[in-house]
């Protein structure tokens, strides 16, 4: 039996409106963007990769969302994957979302109460909840 560990890192990205933009992958499961960082990697550059990779849209990290995990077994390989989220904002206009088609087929922006349809792993709706209750905060001391 192997055991390993992967690192990565999500982020949140919430429109004017207050919608979370979502990825929804091959297999058809809905998450945050997020992937792996790469070695010695800072998960705040980390995270600005990932975006621009997956989306096409330049992010500079706001907030850390928190951190969550899971373990996988796969045959003889388990896999503890950690995961680092960050609320995002725009480092620049948002023009466009441009998926990397070989990791998701459509991306959506949802709003809080959407999260339940849409959002399978308990770790990752409790991140996305986290989010969204970080920019009510923000929308309240303004």
């Amino acid at each position: 039996m192997t055991n390993q560990t992967q690192v990565s890192v999500a982020g949140a990205l919430f429109s004017g409106d207050g919608k979370l933009l979502i990825l929804r992958r091959l297999d058809g499961a809905w998450e945050l963007p997020n992937g792996p960082l790469e070695f010695g990697e800072e998960p705040e550059v980390g995270i600005a990769r990932v975006f621009a990779e997956l989306t096409a849209i330049d992010t500079v990290p706001d907030r850390p969302l928190g951190a969550w995990s899971t373990l996988d077994a796969a045959g003889e390989t388990h896999t503890h994957a950690i995961c680092v989220g960050y609320t995002v904002t725009l480092s620049g206009a948002l023009l466009s979302v441009e998926l990397d088609t070989e990791k998701h087929s459509a991306f959506a922006w949802i709003l809080q109460d959407e999260l339940e349809d849409k959002i399978d792993t308990p770790a990752m709706r409790k991140a996305c909840q986290r989010a969204f209750g970080m920019l009510a905060r923000t929308r309240r001391n303004k």
